[in-house]
Formats: C-alpha cells, structure tokens, sequence
C-alpha cells in the first residue's frame, strides 16, 4: 500500500505556532490514556449505524492491538509491526479514517483525496459514498465553474449537500490530503463533539 506511511509522511502547514511549528493535536504525551469509546457513536454517525463498523469501532476503542488482532493483514501492510512510543493516537486516527472511507476494505462511507485531486473526480468518490449510504443526491448538480482547486470544489460540495440536510465533514489527520464523509446535518455537532473527545478535529469545508 505505502499509502499511509505515517511516520514519514508529509504534513499539511496548518496554522503555525509562535515560532512557525505546526500546533500538536490530539493528546499530549503526558497526558492520561484517552477513553476512545466515542469511537463507535462516530462510527455509527458515519456509516449510517453498520453493525459491522460497529463491532470494528469496538475493537479500535479498545486498543490499536486489539483491532491489529483482528485485521493483521491490513494493519500490517498499513503500519510498522512495532509502533514508536506516543503514537496511539496518530495511528488510532489514521486506522478510523481510513477504515471507514474503504482503503482497502470493506467499506466505502467515505473518501481519501489528495489535496490536489480534480473536482470531477471528487465528485465521483462521493457519489460513492452517497450510493454506499443510499442517499439519492445528485452530486452532478453540483455547479463547477471548471477552474476550481480542490479545496474550492470541496466547499460548492458542502453547501451543495447543506442545501439537503447533510454535511461533507473532512476529519483532519494533518497530512496533505482530505478524508471526507457525509452525515446528516441534524448529526453534525455530536458527530463533531465526539471526535473533540478523542482530540479528533472535524470540520466542513468553508470559505
């Protein structure tokens, strides 16, 4: 895969601190284990309450190894056999990410984009998700004016889907590139509070 070699893998500028480093998310090293059950209600949000998300996102909760037992061929491939010290939570974010948006599993409830990938491409790997959760939303209603970056295109999407009740989230996992999914807009802020307890940032493309 290589895909996800996390450990050296280019990350996004984000917002600079006082002395032009990026701001760590997520939990500190010294901080108490983090409870990751808010894992499963996310899960649900995002799936459209799939059972067997559910019973992933219980595995993942309790532990990375735990969920590695289960799906060793796929963590395997995704990560090194031994994790470096402090970085649960990175690959704890990494695993939901990209568990629930179908790289390379069962699942398709959303999708990976560079952050350069064509609109028209985008749309089409939404228009995935849309179908994975039987929604009947056109995304080729969506009005390009053809010389949008990605990110632009990103937002024309949200206010698209916000115009029919739901909402294109993007779960940032300080890289170059979008994990996006779409849940109701009615889910949109426990969706996004769950995800703050576990030091997840979830927010929707705007300008």
């Amino acid at each position: 895969m290589g895909i996800l070699n996390f450990f050296s893998r280019k990350r996004d500028a984000g917002p600079a601190g006082g002395d032009g480093s990026t701001p760590p998310t997520g939990p500190q090293a010294d901080a108490p284990p983090v409870d990751y059950s808010a894992l499963v209600p996310m899960g649900a949000i995002i799936s459209n309450n799939d059972p067997q998300v559910a019973a992933d996102m219980e595995l993942l909760a309790a532990g990375v190894e735990r969920f590695r037992a289960a799906h060793a061929e796929w963590v395997g491939a995704m990560f090194p056999a031994e994790m470096p010290a402090g970085s649960e939570f990175a690959v704890t974010r990494e695993v939901f990410t990209f568990w629930l948006a179908g790289y390379e599993t069962p699942f398709s409830y959303g999708a990976y984009v560079d952050w350069k990938e064509a609109a028209e491409e985008v749309v089409a790997r939404l228009q995935g998700v849309l179908g994975k959760l039987g929604l009947p939303i056109d995304l080729g209603e969506v009005l390009f004016q053809g010389d949008e970056d990605t990110f632009d295109a990103l937002v024309l999407i949200a206010r698209f889907l916000d115009e029919r009740d739901h909402a294109l989230v993007v779960i940032d996992t300080e890289s170059d590139s979008y994990h996006l999914y779409i849940v109701p807009e009615a889910a949109v802020d426990r969706l996004v509070g769950l995800g703050a307890s576990v030091g997840f940032s979830i927010t929707i493309p705007a300008t």
